[in-house]
């Protein structure tokens, strides 16, 4: 019998262990690079509250000191044998308080970037890192990292739910729960059984049967998949009732959702590839009635499923295919797919064994530490050869669809374009699951013919896509602020709203609007300064239903009163200091965030005593053809006319604009132009779909081209959206010698007329050539933008 440990109470352990055969596998690429971090696995959990973070690592620490293959240094001895010595050793525990920094949530993220940028060396160092960073008041991230040689995806979650057990449990007062984890010894004994079994034996044959023919697995890629760490990812959020009507139509044919999931995912790569068979990668648990369903450690399978695809059956054929075909690989999915290659007599080649991964995770992702909810997300699932599919059941009943594929073979935008078309067409598929597969109803999908003429052109045209392709602004600026609900998402000279705080001002906003009588797809009118409220106030509307009609305050009365007849007289939402402008109409007075009626106005106002309560109230469910805002033409030409634009061009235009001018989370996008012009469009939802800071121009920028751009260096403004005409302004003044381009600006964005040539060639003359110059152009009535190049200066 073993002793125990008194500092743990966790049993004494062998000292040395052999490894596993996936250690194995796992170890002799982290040999063939040992410099590469590629095999580094990460979960960061955000927990919304102040938790106890000396309690917190009493928990980590107890949890992890039962986990034994986390404490593994690796060594092979003369005969060639692999083995894990298992004696811990110190190792800290950060805590790092970012709450000063301009941005903590970037800054967390700058931490765990460079942590997961470092090797490990799986001779010498720990194999995992552990740290609480602190972003707010009451809000702290877990951040864990581990070498995939030690665990895979099912135990670094088991090791993080045992961690929120056993901090709650000590939170009340109370030991955690005796049951922790199962003993490694118990899995490499186990293995060591089965490799010398008959059922061992019969898998060999089984696999060696199935693959005779050695199937060509088909990819979304055209370059040759090879092991890469650099990893691009894509996500995109279902809501609950899609989840829900994948599970109903599995159950309509008897079979599980993830093998449904799988036949999606078969007949979509079929119809991208145009290939009459698919073999997807599935990854297998290789746990269930195993000793290692108790035990963090890697046992995680990748195995071969063969899925033939005939165009003329329907998706529910093809499920019950799908279902039959796991059925039958079942028994052998213990199989290492590192041994089937050798079998195979594919190392060293460039043949594979499958084409792209397929993982269904129907886990539960909620975690509670003490009193206060957490989310965890998931940095990195380790390295990638080719494409990995993750469909993920999350805890709100939601679905989340993943695409990490390898970056040496997957542009970003073709990546995005892959999930979008792979989400529109499970919709589809699930709109007609008995039709053929190659009906006329199921939707069209990308091909990678297409694919490679979009690689080879020039890519001036926006390549905007259809419209119901793509998720409503709401539902990316919602995500946002779930990811980084720290974020600035708004900044005006000292003040700023973090996403959290505006997607809640919003929230509150849109369902007093609704109180007083906004409707769904009918506009509503907002008539305010440059500023944080009005950026709230857009948002409100939509939030609502409704369509935003911008107004400029500046306008004469006669433009303003014109438009608002024309409009239908419409709520409008104003502040105290325009609200005469509007005296007599359907008014809403907004000023320090605070909404009321205006008392002088149109009784058919709801009253104040009828918006108590409505922080609860729900907010309507809106058509993608619904009214997104409405933009009134100058009248140059005649009477102004309004342009009424939907939420799925809307969405279509913000996905193309964010992919085409390559926003991201790190971004600072001046935003420039008034509201009443739909150039604010492509800077307000360009940044806040992406989680970029959209920062708003001040009165005093304009006063000089010097001050412009000294603003910009000063507010590490990184994309500038310009008219031409004052882009022409601010050439001319650099050339005088007036200022300088701030380095922190990567590209700049111009539009309205054409750019003269000789500006063009001054500004490559006075700015670096890596600073991109978009020139862009679009009348209102096709969303703000149509084509976009960019000017080199020459020709």
């Amino acid at each position: 019998m073993n002793s125990a440990d008194p500092t743990t109470n966790a049993p004494a352990v062998p000292a040395r262990l052999p490894a596993t055969a996936a250690q194995h596998g796992i170890w002799f690429g982290q040999e063939m690079d040992p410099t590469s971090p590629m095999y580094n696995t990460a979960e960061c959990v955000v927990i919304h509250g102040a938790v106890d973070v000396d309690l917190l690592e009493v928990a980590v620490r107890r949890t992890l000191a039962d986990a034994e293959a986390l404490h593994a240094r690796f060594v092979r001895d003369d005969d060639g044998v692999l083995w894990q010595d298992l004696t811990p050793a110190d190792w800290p525990f950060h805590v790092v308080d970012l709450r000063e920094e301009p941005d903590p949530v970037a800054a967390a993220d700058a931490w765990i970037a460079a942590d997961m940028a470092r090797p490990t060396d799986l001779a010498r160092d720990p194999l995992f890192t552990e740290a609480v960073l602190r972003t707010g008041p009451e809000e702290f991230r877990w951040y864990q990292r581990i070498h995939h040689v030690a665990v895979d995806g099912f135990g670094a979650a088991m090791i993080l739910r045992r961690v929120a057990e056993v901090y709650t449990a000590l939170a009340g007062g109370e030991e955690p729960p005796e049951a922790g984890f199962g003993r490694l010894s118990t899995v490499v004994e186990e293995e060591a059984a089965h490799l010398a079994s008959d059922r061992h034996a019969r898998s060999r044959d089984f696999w060696a049967e199935h693959l005779a023919d050695q199937p060509e697995p088909v990819s979304l890629a055209e370059g040759v998949p090879s092991i890469s760490g650099d990893v691009l990812r894509r996500t995109l959020r279902l809501p609950p009732e899609e989840a829900t009507r994948l599970q109903r139509v599995a159950a309509g044919a008897r079979a599980a959702w993830s093998d449904l999931a799988l036949a999606i995912t078969a007949a979509y790569v079929a119809r991208v590839t145009r290939a009459g068979e698919v073999v997807l990668g599935l990854p297998v648990m290789g746990r269930l009635g195993s000793a290692a369903l108790r035990v963090p450690c890697m046992v995680m399978n990748i195995v071969p499923l063969r899925v033939p695809v005939d165009t003329g059956r329907s998706l529910l054929d093809l499920t019950d295919q799908v279902a039959a075909q796991v059925r039958r690989t079942r028994p052998h999915h213990r199989y290492r797919h590192e041994q089937l290659r050798r079998d195979l007599r594919m190392v060293g080649t460039d043949r594979r064994l499958f084409g792209p991964v397929v993982n269904i995770m129907p886990f539960d992702y909620r975690l509670r530490f003490g009193a206060h909810e957490a989310t965890m997300r998931n940095i990195s699932a380790g390295p990638v050869d080719d494409l990995s599919l993750g469909i993920r059941l999350m805890a709100d009943g939601g679905l989340q669809v993943e695409l990490d594929a390898n970056a040496q073979l997957y542009r970003p935008d073709v990546l995005t374009t892959h999930l979008t078309s792979f989400v529109t067409f499970l919709r589809a598929a699930l709109d007609a699951p008995e039709e053929p597969l190659g009906h006329a109803r199921m939707v069209r999908t990308v091909t990678l013919a297409e694919l490679r003429h979009a690689r080879l052109a020039a890519p001036s045209p926006m390549g905007r896509p259809a419209a119901d392709e793509q998720p409503d602004v709401l539902a990316l600026v919602r995500e946002q602020a779930r990811q980084s609900p720290n974020a600035v998402a708004v900044e005006h000279g000292d003040r700023r709203l973090s996403y959290a705080e505006l997607l809640a001002e919003a929230e509150r906003s849109a369902r007093r609007l609704v109180a007083h009588g906004a409707r769904v797809d009918s506009p509503v009118a907002v008539l305010l300064p440059r500023g944080p409220e009005i950026v709230v106030s857009i948002l409100a509307v939509l939030l609502a239903g409704s369509g935003y009609l911008p107004l400029d305050p500046g306008w004469p009365a006669a433009r303003l009163n014109g438009v608002l007849d024309d409009a239908g007289n419409p709520l409008v939402v104003t502040d105290s200091e325009h609200v005469d402008l509007v005296r007599g109409r359907n008014v809403l007075v907004v000023d320090s965030a605070e909404w009321t009626d205006d008392q002088s106005a149109d009784k058919s106002t709801v009253e104040p005593s009828n918006l108590d309560n409505l922080d609860d109230a729900p907010l309507p469910t809106v058509p993608a053809q619904a009214l997104a805002y409405v933009i009134y033409t100058s009248g140059s030409t005649g009477t102004p006319k309004g342009v009424l634009v939907s939420r799925g061009a809307l969405a279509s235009f913000a996905a193309a604009a964010t992919r085409r001018y390559a926003i991201t989370k790190a971004d600072r996008v001046l935003q420039f132009a008034a509201p009443h012009f739909d150039a604010s469009i492509e800077e307000l939802f360009g940044a806040l779909t992406t989680g970029a800071t959209l920062v708003l121009r001040t009165e005093e920028m304009l006063e000089s081209v010097p001050r412009f751009l000294d603003s910009c260096a000063v507010k590490r403004v990184t994309l500038l959206d310009l008219p031409t005409a004052f882009w022409h302004e601010v050439v001319h003044g650099m050339d005088a010698g007036e200022g300088v381009l701030p380095g922190t600006v990567r590209a700049v964005i111009i539009g309205g007329e054409a750019a003269l040539h000789d500006r063009v060639a001054r500004w490559r003359r006075l700015v670096d050539p890596e600073v991109a110059l978009i020139n862009t152009y679009g009348p209102t009535e096709a969303t703000v933008v149509t084509t976009a190049a960019v000017l080199t200066g020459q020709g």
